[in-house]
């Protein structure tokens, strides 16, 4: 299987950003950063890649870690991703309600997530 490139994680990692900056617009920081750790912790056994980190200040960076020993396709990828976002919509539908998680991310297709189905197409 051959190793994703760089640059593919990296637009996953810029769609997610879009979709945090459009949250913290509403809920705020602090309130999506807590999300965003629960979420992660959510899917970790399933998807080990993600880490959370702060940069120099408060920032929270999410980040992606490919395993060195089996190299991830991107279809792998794709589907963490996804699997993030799923959980994430799925805290804020427990919290706000489906319908106001939906509308938050509306842009990015969470519908079809809170469904069940992958965020990107294959």
């Amino acid at each position: 299987m051959s190793e994703v490139p760089q640059s593919a994680i990296d637009a996953y990692k810029a769609t997610f950003g879009e979709l945090r900056r459009k949250l913290v617009e509403t809920l705020g920081t602090e309130t999506i950063d807590l999300l965003l750790e629960r979420a992660v912790r959510e899917i970790l056994d399933v998807h080990p890649g993600f880490r959370i980190r702060r940069d120099g200040g408060s920032v929270l960076i999410l980040d992606w870690e490919d395993d060195p020993i089996n190299n991830h396709s991107d279809e792998y990828i794709r589907t963490a991703f996804s699997a993030l976002y799923a959980a994430l919509l799925i805290i804020l539908a427990r919290l706000l309600g489906k319908e106001i998680a939906v509308r938050l991310a509306s842009a990015l297709d969470a519908d079809l997530v809170l469904q069940g189905q992958q965020i990107a197409p294959a």
